[in-house]
């Protein structure tokens, strides 16, 4: 009968070696190689249940791949050197066979994809971290780098290489330590590996509160995973532990989905809570063939072949998760994720089959194709590297990433009057502008989110007879007999407030613009932790301790409201509107090195819009309180999330749109984005206070 692909692969999995009995195959390892980068799948690709992310331990997934590495191959190196048959040259060309052609193949790929989805500071970074990845030193290159869990790790295509690293660094010291170990102390090998384990766990467990990220990435914290391992080994190849009962391999079992299913990113690790699944993992290597279910389900067809595929999975479902992310923003939905790990498993099996498998048969490829395909690879991606270094290669591409301009226009510091800015001005000496015979009155009052309107709304208004009066100033809402500080300094003191009020009493009627950013005076912050500390405050008189409750703060409100609804003004209440939560100056920059087909999927983004349900949730006091002033003929409410927000499809309000930037920072909108607004103003309104004719709104700066 001819020979199935398992059996084939059991009889070559030593290709390369003169002993002639052959390490035992075991299907059951292969299945527990899949649980483990199944693990990491899942929490690297990020599904969620109920909010909750499934798996939030799955990277010990790599813990496990540590210890079966470290048990498969101290057996197969402790059975040549006890049959006489050890050779460095040999264990070395495995090693090659093994880890390097598909290696190669998948940064090659991750090379020719990198320059069309990477923005240029991002390809650099991707350029220097091939020449460690493929010297596996690259867990040095990304220690220096960010942690592993923050998310732009998660854009990295090369980060998953520093498990690979480890691994190498160890296997290029462990064959001769484990020869002079067996010339010198075969009687003690089990103790000098358990004092090695216990040293390095040590150390890991010190290393876990000091040194956490080099605890993470480097060798000597991981030396204890991989002994446990080798010593596992040790013991089997002393006779222990052949036949040890099946109640063991359950009880590893329910450690590893433990530890899976309860450790997370907060988890001090590798530590001796780390201990959890390599303690289980041991176990189950050492009891599952005396557990019937247990060993039944690990050496099913579907696990054994994900199993025997698991390296190439490994190689490939870290530069597919990274160009996704990139190429979409962040945004992956279940959808995206799925058909993402069908295309990580396809691609596996491919370069498991046509790549990885012939590779590491001899017969098939001579140790002469090996250095040819290996030197082919070297020279290839070294090329890449010096000619992305020079910059030669993003000229070749420079037609594919056509850079258009994307404005930033500062329009809310564009109005002056009488050679000073009209910001923060006192009410009594506020500046007017009045176009023909100023018959129709308008006036624009809040704080500097009102007063990023001034420009365009004065620009809409100076064609016709009509003022603009600007009431405006920086952190100081319209709310009489209140006054408000940031960082503990009047920003809005309460004359203010008073004068505005009596300007409005005392004047011509006319159409009052009131805009602010009132949940943020409320709640305190703009809800911005990781970019500022400002911390606001509303009170009644300066000084006083007691917290005004939302019930007084509206009662406020409603009362300012009403008194100018009442005295025959018509009042456009316009409602918060949403803000950037990063640098967008920074951000266009990068989005201007996008190619242009990628551009209007990123637009919608979590890297370069705002998250609608989080803006409705932050801002849901100042609607709550807003919407509660009832209906009245000369109110008119404007909410820029009509305009800027999508609440059904992306769920995302835009920061910046196809054309440019509707903001111009954190929290203002540029020139850009104030005349969209203000052309809904004016949409809103009246017929008989409405423009004449429709105004186009372009990102040019002012």
């Amino acid at each position: 009968m001819p020979k199935t692909r398992h059996e084939q692969l059991k009889e070559n999995m030593s290709v390369v070696t003169p002993v002639k009995q052959r390490v035992d195959y075991r299907a059951d390892i292969d299945g527990l190689r899949a649980i483990a980068v199944l693990s990491v799948l899942i929490y690297h690709v990020g599904f969620y249940w109920q909010g909750e992310k499934i798996l939030p331990g799955g990277f010990l997934g790599v813990d496990i791949f540590f210890v079966i590495s470290g048990y498969l191959i101290c057996k197969i190196l402790l059975k040549e050197i006890n049959a006489g048959a050890f050779s460095f040259i040999n264990f070395y060309e495995r090693r090659a066979r093994r880890i390097l052609p598909v290696f190669f193949f998948v940064v090659l790929l991750s090379a020719i994809v990198a320059p069309f989805l990477l923005s240029s500071e991002a390809l650099q970074e991707f350029v220097s971290s091939i020449v460690p990845a493929g010297g596996f030193v690259s867990n040095f290159f990304f220690w220096l780098q960010d942690t592993y869990t923050a998310e732009p790790s998660l854009r990295k295509p090369l980060l998953h290489t520093w498990s690979l690293a480890v691994e190498e660094q160890f296997y290029l010291l462990f064959p001769l330590f484990l020869w002079i170990v067996w010339k010198k102390a075969a009687g003690k090998m089990t103790l000098i590996f358990s004092i090695a384990v216990g040293a390095s766990l040590l150390y890991a467990e010190w290393s876990s509160y000091y040194l956490p990220s080099a605890n993470f990435y480097l060798l000597p914290s991981r030396i204890w995973q991989l002994l446990a391992g080798a010593i596992l080994a040790v013991l089997h190849s002393q006779g222990k532990f052949r036949q040890t009962h099946g109640a063991f391999a359950y009880l590893g079992f329910v450690l590893v989905v433990f530890s899976l299913l309860m450790f997370d990113d907060t988890t001090r690790h590798p530590s001796l809570y780390t201990l959890l699944p390599v303690v289980g993992t041991v176990m189950m290597i050492m009891a599952v063939p005396t557990s019937h279910c247990l060993n039944k389900m690990l050496s099913n067809k579907p696990m054994v072949v994900i199993g025997l595929i698991s390296y190439s999975l490994y190689l490939w479902h870290q530069p597919v998760f990274a160009f996704a992310r990139v190429y979409t923003g962040g945004e992956l939905n279940v959808w995206h994720k799925t058909c993402l790990v069908g295309l990580c498993f396809t691609l596996a099996w491919l370069s498991w089959r046509f790549i990885e498998t012939p590779f590491r048969l001899a017969n098939k490829v001579s140790q002469q194709q090996l250095l040819y395909a290996l030197s082919s690879f070297c020279i290839i991606l070294l090329s890449f590297v010096v000619t992305a270094k020079l910059g030669v290669f993003a000229d070749i591409i420079a037609h594919v990433k056509s850079q258009p301009h994307y404005s930033i226009c500062h329009g809310r510091t564009n109005l002056f009057h009488e050679g000073s800015h009209c910001d923060g001005r006192s009410p009594e000496n506020a500046c007017a502008f009045v176009s023909g015979s100023g018959e129709k009155n308008w006036y624009l009052v809040g704080d500097s989110a009102a007063e990023s309107l001034a420009y365009v709304l004065w620009e809409r208004l100076q064609e016709h007879n009509a003022s603009l009066t600007l009431l405006s100033r920086g952190g100081c809402p319209y709310i009489p007999n209140l006054l408000f500080t940031m960082d503990g300094e009047e920003s809005c003191p309460k004359p203010h407030n008073l004068l505005r009020r009596k300007t409005f009493l005392e004047t011509t009627l006319g159409v009052v613009v009131l805009h602010n950013l009132l949940h943020v005076y409320i709640h305190g912050s703009r809800n911005r932790p990781h970019l500022e500390t400002n911390i606001f405050k509303l009170q009644r008189d300066l000084g006083a301790t007691d917290k005004l409750s939302v019930k007084d703060i509206s009662h406020h409100i409603h009362q300012a409201i009403k008194e100018l609804l009442e005295h025959g003004h018509t009042v456009v209440l316009v409602y918060p509107i949403h803000m950037a939560n990063f640098d967008v100056e920074h951000r266009i920059k990068e989005l201007e090195e996008i190619p242009p087909y990628r551009r209007k999927y990123l637009l919608v983004s979590e890297r370069f819009s705002q998250s609608y349900q989080e803006f409705r949730e932050f801002a849901d006091v100042a609607y709550r309180i807003y919407d509660s002033l009832g209906k009245h003929k000369n109110l008119i409410r404007v909410l820029p999330e009509e305009i800027f927000c999508d609440s059904t499809s992306s769920g995302r309000c835009q920061i910046i749109d196809s054309q440019g930037s509707l903001f111009f920072d954190f929290t203002h909108l540029s020139y850009y984005g104030a005349c969209k607004l203000v052309s809904a103003i004016f949409a809103a309104l009246p017929t008989e206070l409405q423009r004449d004719h429709e105004f186009e709104c372009k990102p040019t700066c002012k």
